[in-house]
């Protein structure tokens, strides 16, 4: 729990309960989940419209990405520390498995974007199977 402290605290994020459990969930799981799967795993600790503020609340703090599935439903990511605005993540998701294998400070292509948008971090979403599912 102090891991998820910490990071709730660098975010100005108060600390609360149900926050701590839904970090903690992401920071010990390896693939990407939906609410429905976080329900299951949360479901003694926090009710469904505080996991969906919360998941929103994330997002917006930029600690969890989402991730647009083959099935319509959002899913979400941990994006882990940002030290380095600069440099960018690569995440390849296993669409069958859901298994993540995140690259970090990769150096991402040059994107020219409109003149009047300037970025604060980039991350590159790479959809597909990986190894074990596609045997």
């Amino acid at each position: 729990m102090d891991v998820a402290k910490r990071i709730l605290k660098e975010h100005g994020l108060s600390i609360t309960t149900p926050r701590l459990v839904i970090l903690e969930i992401f920071l010990h799981t390896p693939h990407i989940l939906d609410h429905a799967e976080l329900m299951v795993l949360c479901k003694e600790h926090v009710n469904r419209i505080t996991l969906y503020r919360t998941l929103h609340l994330f997002y917006e703090h930029h600690l969890l990405l989402k991730v647009p599935s083959n099935t319509g439903i959002s899913k979400y990511l941990y994006r882990g520390l940002r030290e380095d605005k600069r440099g960018g993540k690569i995440h390849l998701i296993c669409q069958d498995c859901g298994r993540i294998i995140s690259l970090e400070d990769v150096r991402l292509p040059p994107i020219h974007l409109p003149k009047n948008f300037e970025p604060n971090f980039m991350d590159l979403i790479v959809n597909g199977k990986c190894r074990g599912c596609s045997k």
